[in-house]
């Protein structure tokens, strides 16, 4: 599914030395020491930039692209500023990073060589063939339950990072109702519907009173 519809490098990289081109503000120190750091050494001809119009997850976090010339080629790295998954908001707290490395990094991955963490940062490699998979890009219903079952079992693989919680898992499990989590999707589905139209209206609103 992953290289079914493979992007064409000439294109990707096209894409990546344009915008190195067109963005040319510059890179805060922090974020480009990362950036140079996570090149190959050797790599020459390096060109920091801003990326500002990648991504629909990350909409409002600082990103940085380098690209770069080694040995004939283009390199790519990326530096995104990290910020605190939603359940350390549910509990009030910034700090909920603690275990992140441990989870990426361990026995039950298949680590990145080319992923890491560095202080408030995210590292990581672009590349042509490093591709997430678009729900629009699914031709048949088939790829689609094929596709969620993968991370459904992707989700279970990284609860099983901390040892000893697999009886607890199946416990829990075994004590919902059948139909339980499609009943908490459409919960949810609802809930941020309803999230999406207050703010639609808000923004709405905000935008009159100004023109006004």
């Amino acid at each position: 599914m992953t290289l079914s519809d493979p992007r064409d490098p000439a294109v990707f990289w096209e894409r990546l030395t344009n915008a190195a081109d067109r963005d040319v503000d510059p890179v805060p120190d922090e974020p480009a020491g990362l950036l140079t750091d996570s090149l190959p050494p050797e790599a020459n001809n390096i060109r920091l930039f801003p990326r500002r119009r990648v991504g629909l997850g990350s909409l409002g976090k600082p990103r940085f692209a380098a690209v770069a010339d080694w040995h004939g080629c283009l390199v790519g790295r990326e530096v995104k500023a990290r910020t605190p998954p939603a359940g350390a908001f549910l509990r009030g707290t910034d700090n909920g990073w603690e275990g992140y490395g441990r989870i990426v990094a361990g026995p039950h991955r298949c680590p990145d060589p080319f992923f890491r963490l560095e202080d408030g940062w995210v590292v990581r490699r672009l590349s042509p063939d490093c591709n997430r998979i678009e729900l629009q890009a699914l031709r048949t219903v088939r790829d689609v339950a094929k596709l969620l079952r993968a991370m459904g079992a992707e989700t279970a693989n990284i609860h099983l990072g901390t040892p000893g919680v697999g009886d607890a898992i199946q416990a829990d499990l075994a004590g919902r109702p059948q139909g339980w989590l499609r009943d908490t999707a459409r919960r949810m589905l609802k809930a941020v519907t309803a999230d999406w139209k207050e703010w639609r209206a808000a923004t709405q609103l905000h935008s009159t009173e100004r023109s006004q």
